[in-house]
């Protein structure tokens, strides 16, 4: 008899469908044609993932639109906003969504039937958070083990998080006590840098260094040096002995060592590439080896890597400063097939700040923009980020090009906590992969 080799050839053999109940489902739709306020008071509580029916869940994404939108909820309102998305005949027509309101006798049955689709959606999150650690152990070699089994925990815990559960709560009068702390230790070391420092001396200050539980977001188009500054910020950190995570999903390790050689011994990059150094290069690189490899920087395999693996990965880290080269480049295999790639990039973008906050790190990435000039792909990157800062050509008329590529201006577009729209000045050393700041 042949073993299984993965988790998928497991659930042929339990010959079971995923529990749901068309009941609760139409129960729940029901109650709120019959009383739209119901969705009003519980949709924060209502993921789309609760209705497993594919008609059903469309008609449940019209209702939460007709609600964003302070459009009526009713059968009439929902059966015109259905067809006119072309969507009507795919939920079974006019007809359904009129035996739709009187399923239910009376709307007061609505949190029986929520309650019902609560513990459903539970027990199919827990399937697939097993199967999925399953799969993973399946495919982990002995060494690996350890690791392994802390994701497989970490997905078993994260599936058992029902939305909209209660939250907890601490008081002015508890939470005052370490604020005034910290105020204590500041005083007691004036002009200290309460973050991490930058290693830019206007960064530093208009910043208070890289400061725990934030998000940074560099943007800019290709080429600009988004990179390379998320990479200064990381050397200074490690410079002053912090420990550094770095998830290079854009290039290879040896591509990320070599920019990291290059900007420590300041030696052109395509003279290390090609090994024809100057008797002088050679003798700097010799000492960048040696200081690089005192730095606490550890750059992460994230080869088939989703963005569960990468975040889980990030949480269980002791590094206070994160690299994540770049945002945008992340997938989570985890999503709905009708999600769009702005609504992925969202959620990731929002886990990323929690996780943030939750752990104390402050993470570093980058983002591309648009034809527009604005963060491509979600705008909640920018929302969720605490700074956001624009990396962008200097303007030179005399150039054939219309720009000084050995320049570059860092505008602050977003400083939560702090004054934005302020900019430093950079000469951008490409062949190096350093930015220095121009000062006077």
């Amino acid at each position: 008899m042949d073993l299984p080799q993965t988790a998928e050839d497991i659930l042929p053999t339990l010959n079971r469908p995923m529990p749901f109940s068309d009941e609760a489902e139409k129960g729940v739709l029901s109650c709120i044609l019959q009383d739209p306020e119901r969705l009003t008071r519980a949709f924060n509580a209502m993921p789309t993932a609760l209705f497993y029916h594919e008609g059903n869940r469309e008609i449940f994404t019209t209702m939460v639109d007709e609600l964003v939108a302070n459009r009526p909820i009713d059968p009439v309102s929902l059966t015109h906003r259905l067809r006119s998305n072309g969507r009507l005949d795919h939920v079974g027509g006019a007809a359904s969504i009129s035996e739709l309101y009187s399923f239910v006798p009376v709307a007061s049955h609505f949190q029986y039937y929520l309650g019902t689709l609560r513990t459903l959606y539970t027990q199919r999150k827990n399937i697939e958070a097993h199967v999925k650690a399953l799969d993973g152990l399946f495919k982990t070699s002995e060494a690996d083990l350890p690791a392994a089994l802390d994701a497989a925990k970490g997905l078993i815990e994260e599936a058992g998080k029902m939305p909209g559960q209660a939250l907890k709560s601490r008081s002015v009068a508890e939470s005052i006590g370490p604020l005034l702390d910290e105020i204590e230790v500041r005083a007691a070391n004036p002009g200290r840098l309460p973050g991490i420092t930058t290693g830019m001396t206007t960064l530093d200050k208009h910043t208070g260094g890289m400061m725990p539980g934030q998000v940074w977001v560099f943007a800019g188009e290709p080429g600009d040096g988004k990179s390379t500054i998320m990479q200064n910020l990381a050397e200074a950190a490690a410079a002053e002995g912090n420990r550094v995570r770095w998830y290079p999903l854009e290039m290879t390790h040896n591509e990320q060592v070599l920019r990291l050689l290059a900007s420590s011994a300041g030696v052109d990059n395509s003279k290390i590439y090609s090994g024809i150094m100057a008797r002088g290069e050679q003798m700097a690189l010799t000492g960048a080896c040696g200081r690089l490899q005192r730095l606490k920087i550890d750059l992460v395999d994230v080869e088939d890597a989703t963005a569960t693996d990468i975040l889980a990965d990030m949480e269980r880290s002791d590094a206070p400063i994160i690299v994540l080269d770049y945002l945008q480049l992340l997938d989570d295999s985890g999503g709905r097939k009708s999600d769009t790639r702005e609504t992925v990039l969202a959620n990731i973008s929002r886990r990323a700040k929690r996780l943030a906050r939750r752990t104390g790190k402050t993470i570093l990435t980058a983002s591309q923009l648009n034809d527009s000039g604005r963060l491509r792909e979600s705008r909640a990157i920018g929302q969720d980020a605490d700074k956001v800062f624009l990396v962008k050509k200097f303007e030179d008329k005399n150039s054939e090009t219309g720009f000084d590529d050995e320049r570059r201006i860092l505008w602050c577009d977003k400083n939560r906590g702090g004054r934005r729209h302020w900019e430093v000045p950079l000469r951008f050393m490409g062949s190096v992969f350093q930015f220095k700041e121009e000062i006077g």
